[in-house]
């Protein structure tokens, strides 16, 4: 992956989008795989914590957690230190998954990048990344 199609990426990320995730099938497919990768890169999380870093309300993450549970991509395990907590950890076929949608999000990026050209590509990176700063700024500001 390219500088400006990891900055892309990023920015997309940042600001929640679906657009560059195929869903195959499945609603909100670019938090679930932000939720996925996470857990790719910690191990396993806790469900509090993934609650807080993502900003969602319980009612709004646990309907997300249950469908990538019962398609096999993650496993919930509670804590048997203190049973009200529990983490989740990804599955191989979970790791699969992530393997398969990040390429497909390269795949997507590149073709986008391609389309557009450097020229516009850079101007969209600029205004994208105005953006993310303007709305942390106003959530600073409330």
């Amino acid at each position: 992956m390219n500088d400006q199609e990891k900055e892309l990426m990023d920015i997309f990320i940042a600001l929640k989008s679906n657009s560059l995730y195929p869903d195959f099938n499945m609603p909100r497919g670019g938090l679930m795989v932000c939720i996925m990768e996470d857990l790719q890169e910690n191990g396993k999380i806790s469900l509090s914590h993934l609650r807080k870093k993502i900003g969602l309300a319980p009612s709004s993450i646990t309907p997300v957690i249950t469908k990538l549970e019962n398609k096999g991509l993650l496993l919930r395990q509670i804590d048997p230190k203190d049973r009200r907590n529990i983490f989740l950890v990804l599955t191989p076929k979970g790791s699969e998954y992530i393997k398969i949608m990040q390429q497909k999000m390269q795949e997507n990026l590149k073709n986008y990048t391609e389309y557009l050209g450097v020229e516009d590509t850079n101007s969209l990176i600029h205004l994208m990344k105005r953006t993310i700063d303007y709305f942390e700024e106003r959530k600073k500001n409330t």
